[in-house]
């Protein structure tokens, strides 16, 4: 996907979540945030200064690559480490998905 360079980070998470047909609720849900939270990240209101927190809304949005939210040149990239994220309905769809007929 290609992603304009004069976005923010909020914009570009907001673009990113939206490609992947996500609700705030739910991005924000599995980065251990709430809704309002991303809101304000992604209206520019509020600025995303954690590394952590970059790190986790970039394993939610399946990117290998910090940058893509980031907007940094690629000779500066960072992998993200997709493993399994936390959320609390993980375990019933775990379950779900092994037991299915």
């Amino acid at each position: 996907m290609d992603i304009p360079e004069d976005l923010s980070i909020g914009e570009r998470i907001k673009v990113l979540r939206e490609s992947r047909g996500m609700s705030r609720s739910v991005l924000a849900n599995l980065c251990g945030r709430g809704p309002d939270w991303l809101k304000k990240i992604e209206s520019g209101e509020r600025e995303l200064r954690s590394h952590a927190l970059l790190l986790r809304l970039a394993a939610a949005l399946q990117l290998s690559d910090l940058s893509v939210i980031t907007g940094r040149p690629a000779d500066v990239t960072q992998p993200v480490p997709l493993g399994r994220l936390n959320h609390p309905g993980m375990p019933a769809i775990w379950t779900a998905v092994m037991n299915r007929l």
